[in-house]
């Protein structure tokens, strides 16, 4: 054993563990900190602008966070005015009105200057859906409180001759109705924080993930949903960079480490590239109100994965391929000259014939961008809740109260369209282009010999599913009349793909077939099954099954 001395003199310097986890979020948050325009105070209550939600961050609204805030907010106030309790705002600088000063300080609510924007288009918020929540619930209840007095007050003034009492009343609800609206008038201002959108999007989104994440605020976990979309956007990066190939290697590489960690639902999801290709490329850009709705919820997903479910993601397909479509550059007639046509349409054949030939247009169209219709969406589905809420039967029964709540539906639709895309337009190409968005939409909701498919919407969504559902098992049946065919192509399936049933055995092994027009094969035997959804031979069978 060598000398003490020796050991003093060869013995190891200790070294300081470094904590790469935390070194990479001070990096991040040094690189947030260089993207912020300013700083300022926003009226959420009042703003004409709508916000954007869940873009980087796709955690759906919690109830129970919303209650708890609002409960924070009456035990200890609002502190709008703090920086730790600031909204992120994501914007482009442009955007911003020139001249303002966003350069304050968060000594209080004075300190801030209200913030003024050049637009009335959709504004990112990063963090803060619960708070914004909060907020509209609190003054929701204030109008509520607000109506009763005001009936009073009304009451009162319709007297001839009013008595003293009643006087005395009037004016001391007329005292707390003041005190009421201005609290109303006051409880939207919000501090804001202001980044650069440009800056915060750039690379592969590390800083909005980061930004988003709230952590000043609260540490979340991130749920399966979360770990659902971010990879959806890893997948969809890749497709843009290097197409089908960039897509497998990823679901490839998420099947390996899935496995490895027993996470059994997202591996059945990466195990069926048709689900996740359709939700990575046709639900996601759609925005939020498809984040809202159940085709990203991870548990929903695995236990609808049966029979219907690839006739149902096939549906999907076509229907955002119909967004897109609707969404064109192409030439396309005025709105004022379809309508015309349109207008004759129940007397005249010809007529008829011209909207058929106009939709047939719209379907060989290039595709342009659906964004266009992302911040509609919601009160798209609304129409389509009030329209079709009294039609008991499938969507496409040919029947006067399903064609009476068509014809509804579409004049709302254009409405809404003109209001919400043509009124804005900025310039005349840009006009010329939104009202061929509004005819095509238009004719193609315009009944000629065919039922058309309405806008996909989360009301529409939910019916088309239910239907499906309730004729599976007839589904099962339909799917053997095609046996001659799989009889003559070999059946394929990749090591990373689960056949869950017999009708996406059929749809992948066209697919692998060379010796035909492998795109039009697969539509066209959709659609032949997908319109017998409502035949009395599927509903013949489903109902014989449940009595066997």
């Amino acid at each position: 054993m060598p000398p003490r001395k020796n050991q003093k003199k060869n013995a190891q310097v200790a070294q300081t563990p470094t904590d790469e986890l935390a070194t990479k979020a001070l990096e991040l948050d040094k690189a947030v900190q260089g993207a912020m325009i300013g700083i300022g105070k926003i009226n959420v209550l009042q703003m004409d602008n709508e916000f954007t939600l869940g873009k980087y961050n796709n955690r759906p609204q919690n109830q129970m966070e919303v209650n708890k805030m609002v409960t924070s907010f009456k035990a200890h106030g609002r502190q709008w005015f703090k920086d730790s309790n600031a909204l992120a705002i994501v914007i482009q600088p442009e955007r911003l009105v020139a001249g303002q000063n966003l350069i304050s300080n968060w000594s209080g609510p004075d300190s801030l200057n209200e913030v003024k924007f050049k637009d009335m288009h959709p504004i990112i918020l990063a963090t803060g859906q619960h708070r914004i929540a909060a907020l509209r619930k609190m003054a929701i209840a204030l109008v509520n409180e607000e109506e009763s007095p005001e009936s009073r007050i009304t009451c009162i003034e319709e007297f001839n001759n009013p008595t003293e009492e009643q006087v005395e009343e009037h004016e001391e609800i007329k005292k707390c109705l003041s005190v009421v609206k201005g609290e109303l008038d006051a409880m939207g201002f919000w501090g804001i924080m202001i980044y650069n959108q440009d800056v915060i999007e750039a690379g592969k989104g590390e800083l909005a993930s980061h930004l988003s994440r709230n952590q000043s605020l609260h540490v979340y976990p991130e749920t399966a949903e979360e770990k659902l979309v971010s990879r959806l956007q890893d997948c969809y990066d890749a497709y843009l960079q290097d197409g089908n190939a960039g897509v497998m290697k990823i679901l490839q590489a998420e099947d390996d480490r899935l496995t490895d960690q027993k996470d059994s639902k997202l591996t059945k999801i990466w195990k069926n590239p048709r689900l996740v290709k359709t939700l990575m490329g046709d639900i996601l850009p759609l925005g939020d109100h498809y984040r809202r709705h159940r085709e990203l919820s991870v548990c929903w997903l695995v236990q609808a994965m049966n029979v219907t479910m690839v006739m149902y993601i096939m549906y999907i397909q076509k229907s955002t391929t119909l967004l897109r479509k609707f969404a064109s550059k192409d030439d396309f007639p005025s709105y004022r000259e379809v309508s015309a046509v349109i207008a004759k349409r129940a007397s005249s054949a010809e007529a008829r014939n011209q909207v058929k030939e106009w939709n047939c247009m719209t379907v060989e169209a290039d595709e342009g961008d659906i964004k266009i219709f992302v911040t509609h969406m919601d009160s798209i589905n609304d129409i389509a809740e009030k329209c079709f809420e009294s039609c008991t039967r499938p969507l496409g029964s040919e029947d006067q109260d399903y064609f009476s709540a068509l014809d509804n539906y579409r004049n709302d639709v254009v409405v809404l369209l003109h209001d919400g895309l043509l009124k804005k337009a900025t310039s005349a190409s840009e006009k010329k282009w939104l009202d061929s968005v509004i005819t095509r939409v238009s004719a193609w909701l315009t009944r000629t010999q065919t039922i058309p498919y309405l806008l996909m919407t989360g009301t529409i969504m939910d019916h088309v599913w239910a239907e499906l559902e309730s004729v599976k098992e007839g589904y099962t049946e339909l799917s053997r009349w095609f046996e001659p065919l799989l009889d003559t192509i070999k059946v394929h399936a990749s090591h990373t793909h689960v056949i869950d049933d017999h009708t996406e055995a059929l749809f992948h092994s066209i697919e692998r077939e060379r010796g035909m027009d492998v795109t039009y094969a697969v539509r066209k035997v959709w659609q032949t099954l997908f319109e017998a959804c409502g035949s009395s031979v599927l509903k013949l069978h489903n109902n014989m099954s449940a009595i066997i």
